[in-house]
């Protein structure tokens, strides 16, 4: 049986890739932030935004590739027993014209 961290690193990498994609070529980072939250009658509020920690002020519009990686993360998380609240990523060029990236989640306690 797999580890929920070996199911979730291609997630990992369909949602970087897309944020990536996403990027503008003069953005040489750039942070995406997932947010899940229950809501009453336990319907789900799933918020994606992305911005630049440099500051660039160009709007970049979550694709639906990015909510349905989205979506199977929580789906994913949930299945292991833990409830994603926010994740977030940054994603930064190298030197070498690369991207790097870090991860960061948060869990609600049910």
């Amino acid at each position: 049986m797999k580890s929920l961290q070996e199911e979730q690193g291609p997630v990992d990498l369909r949602i970087v890739n897309e944020l990536v994609d996403l990027t503008p070529e003069h953005w040489h980072s750039a942070v995406l932030e997932i947010q899940h939250a229950l809501v009453s009658d336990g319907k789900e509020s799933l918020r994606l935004s992305i911005k630049s920690p440099e500051g660039e002020r160009e709007f970049l519009e979550p694709t639906e590739t990015l909510f349905d990686a989205a979506r199977e993360l929580v789906a994913l998380t949930n299945r292991y027993g833990h409830h994603l609240r926010r994740a977030t990523y940054i994603t930064e060029m190298t030197t070498d014209g690369d991207w790097d990236f870090t991860a960061k989640y948060e869990y609600r306690e049910e």
